[in-house]
């Protein structure tokens, strides 16, 4: 669902200078009959909890959304059609004068006071606007150490933690794992279990919840040419599962050259 009440910031931006709509806006009477229908609070209150349930839910932020909004179809339809109701008319006001919308504005923030989720709305905004600022700073906090890395290493980036079913390990995790060149991406591997990274960032483990380990390893020889093995423990027994090549075209980008083992795994 798109966010209903943005609307006040948005709807004042479409104006340029010069405005021939009447200047006397305390003699102006705006009436807006969608503002009375109930829908209104309720859809501020169905916004502030998709925002609580984006940012405190246990997936990433589009999943939690996307998984809100299903268990919500009904009313997430409903708040759709009456947005576009809302937009319809604030586009009438528009073209009467800015003043016009101005006093629509004002009666929609009018509204929105008296609701009671207002006060729980600003403060689930508040939070969702900190949880993207640190999730930027995350991310300029990865390339930043991307940019650091010289050479040829791994990266262990984790997702979707949760518990362990049959508690063999400490807990579950989806895990994208990037051989990296610097700030260069040579390939990923997804995985899921309990992750483990080496300090020298050439070999990863992923213990499982059945008892199993899945090791991937990466060796660089003095032609440029870099090799990742995926091995797989259980009950004492090794067996590698690939063993996939990467070098550098004449375009200096990372391709793979060759798959040894069961390359569908």
């Amino acid at each position: 669902m798109k966010k209903l009440f943005v609307l006040l910031f948005v709807f004042p931006l479409l104006f340029s200078c010069g405005d021939d709509s009447p200047k006397n806006e305390n003699n102006l009477s705006v009436e807006i009959r969608e503002f009375d229908d109930p829908l209104f609070c309720q859809c501020m209150q169905y916004e502030t909890d998709l925002l609580n349930a984006v940012i405190d839910g246990p997936y990433d932020a589009m999943k939690n959304e996307s998984d809100f909004e299903a268990k919500n179809i009904e009313l997430d339809k409903r708040c759709e059609s009456f947005e576009r109701k809302i937009e319809k008319r604030a586009k009438k006001e528009e073209e009467k004068g800015e003043v016009y919308l101005n006093k629509m504005i004002q009666s929609f923030e009018k509204r929105q006071k008296e609701c009671a989720c207002y006060d729980e709305l600003i403060e689930a905004r508040n939070r969702q606007k900190k949880a993207i600022e640190n999730d930027l700073k995350e991310k300029s906090k990865e390339i930043q150490e991307l940019n650091d890395l010289d050479g040829i290493n791994f990266r262990l980036n984790i997702s979707n933690k949760r518990a362990s079913p049959a508690g063999r390990i400490s807990f579950i995790a989806d895990y994208k794992i990037q051989l990296t060149d610097g700030s260069s991406i040579i390939a990923f591997f997804e995985d899921a279990g309990e992750g483990y990274i080496s300090n020298e960032k050439d070999f990863v483990s992923i213990l499982t919840d059945a008892g199993s380990e899945r090791t991937y390893k990466h060796i660089e020889d003095r032609n440029g040419i870099v090799r990742v093995s995926l091995n797989f423990f259980f009950d004492g027994m090794e067996n590698e599962i690939w063993r996939k090549t990467y070098k550098k075209n004449n375009m200096n980008d990372w391709i793979q050259i060759s798959c040894e083992g069961d390359c569908e795994y």
